[in-house]
């Protein structure tokens, strides 16, 4: 069990791909020799966010690894807190989640819906994006998140939530990315965007390979190869571009990390 709970910090890794608008770039560590392992399945388990599944990137790009691979993967979409969970106890073989930076005006902007008391929807689900809002509250000198008539917690992912804000003419935080998908069936429109200090940068974990008799590791191994590929990137890059005019994701593979 011990080494379970090492399975998502324990792991490599190697500079990703950035993800999206709110967001991102993709994430590992050094590469350690991997011991020889047993025949693993064919099957890959990845852990990620609903804003990955939601965008519709994973299905632009999953189709080309199996076909390059012969792997075939089985997404589990849940908040960025459960997909590491699911890491660290050896349930998925990779994991595609996101951390936290700085921020400025956004911090503003809540304390004005806290001083208006308008209509506020949040994720509430232990997600990336629900940990940033969180992060803004509390800068904004909230000890605690609003527990009021107007915040409300929806507990479901971004796509389900934009759709709630909408129906109550909230106001929620959201990465681009999934609001472009959605754009066209809501009347939201962006209040606070621009600002570098909202990226909210993506990680792929490979997990440690002391799990290697549950997780398949090499599979989790060949999937992160293939997401910071230099034509994967491209293709990250590209993405949106043909239906929204602009790319939902920014290809961040080999560059250096902000310290």
């Amino acid at each position: 069990m011990k080494g379970r709970q090492k399975a998502a910090e324990g792991g490599r890794g190697r500079q990703g791909v950035t993800t999206f608008a709110l967001a991102a770039a993709l994430f590992a560590a050094p590469c350690r020799p991997l011991a020889p392992l047993a025949a693993q399945s064919r099957d890959v388990i990845l852990a990620t966010t609903t804003s990955t599944r939601d965008a519709g990137l994973l299905d632009s790009l999953l189709p080309v690894f199996e076909r390059q691979t012969r792997y075939t993967v089985k997404v589990i979409a849940v908040g960025s807190g459960q997909a590491l969970a699911m890491g660290r106890r050896g349930d998925a073989d990779l994991v595609l989640s996101h951390g936290l930076r700085g921020l400025s005006d956004p911090v503003a902007a809540v304390r004005r819906i806290a001083e208006r008391r308008a209509p506020f929807v949040s994720r509430g689900d232990q997600s990336g994006t629900h940990q940033r809002e969180q992060l803004f509250w509390k800068r904004a000198g909230f000890s605690s998140i609003p527990r009021n008539d107007w915040y409300i917690e929806s507990g479901q992912g971004m796509g389900a939530t934009l759709q709630l804000a909408d129906e109550k003419h909230a106001y929620t935080l959201t990465d681009r990315a999934t609001y472009l998908t959605w754009r066209d069936k809501l009347q939201l429109v962006p209040m606070v965007e621009g600002d570098s200090l909202l990226y909210n940068v993506y990680h792929v974990l490979e997990l440690n390979p002391r799990n290697a008799s549950r997780i398949n590791v090499a599979g989790g191994r060949a999937l992160a190869d293939f997401l910071v590929a230099p034509e994967t990137q491209r293709l990250i890059g590209e993405y949106g571009k043909s239906r929204f005019g602009q790319s939902l994701f920014v290809p961040d593979a080999g560059k250096e990390a902000s310290p």
